[in-house]
């Protein structure tokens, strides 16, 4: 098994989030979040993520990230636009724009990973910087990470898991994809360490210091085998 990520920087500062749906014009997601317009949804998301995260921070993405992009110029310009140094990204149900940055950033790297235009193996971790800049890196990861900060171990995937690794021992689980409509993952309703962190959650991204404090006093809840003292 793979070590988790591991990444240094303070947690108040590395935040969580999933489910942005940029320029997913659709009634089913603009309605419920309270807009009237995709113009306005997208606007207001991304001022609610750049006035808490800065040029400085770290954000862990578990995808569905932009709608309607078939070259990746919708993609790449919300990358430009946004507050971060480093962006983990994994991969949601919805790949628009997400996939052809991928697979162009992979084919310029591993030129034999490409061929007319099918790809012949992945590679994670696979970092694409944003306009050149070395200061500013999106960096591609598949669909499960598990991700360590300051010596806390958090299991990420797009789609929720009962019992993700490392449940019994006290890792957190970070979910999207249901928009809230998962009882096991709700931020209200939600039993055990399992927490959704898209956008119907609280509306914006999360860091891990509010992750902590908002799943403080919840039980373990493991529902295998697996207990504090087993290996």
């Amino acid at each position: 098994m793979l070590k988790p990520l591991k990444i240094v920087h303070p947690e108040h500062d590395v935040w969580v989030i999933s489910d942005l749906h940029i320029g997913h014009n659709r009634h089913f997601i603009i309605e419920p979040r309270q807009f009237k317009t995709i113009e306005e949804h997208d606007e207001s998301i991304i001022h609610r993520w750049n006035d808490r995260l800065t040029n400085r921070s770290v954000v862990i993405n578990l995808g569905d990230v932009v709608f309607n992009d078939p070259d990746g110029a919708r993609f790449k310009g919300l990358m430009r636009r946004l507050n971060f140094a480093t962006h983990y990204l994994l991969i949601g149900n919805h790949t628009s724009g997400h996939r052809q940055v991928y697979i162009e950033t992979l084919a310029a790297r591993f030129p034999d990973a490409v061929k007319d235009g099918r790809l012949e193996y992945e590679v994670y971790p696979l970092e694409y910087y944003v306009d050149d800049n070395p200061n500013k890196k999106v960096v591609f990861l598949p669909e499960y990470a598990d991700i360590s900060v300051g010596g806390h171990r958090y299991s990420c995937c797009h789609y929720p898991i009962i019992s993700h690794n490392g449940l019994a021992k006290f890792a957190i689980g970070l979910f999207g994809h249901s928009h809230g409509g998962c009882e096991l993952t709700n931020k209200d309703t939600g039993k055990g360490l399992r927490l959704d962190v898209g956008i119907e959650s609280f509306g914006r991204p999360i860091n891990l210091t509010e992750v902590k404090r908002h799943l403080a006093g919840r039980d373990i809840d493991s529902v295998d085998h697996h207990g504090e003292n087993t290996n």
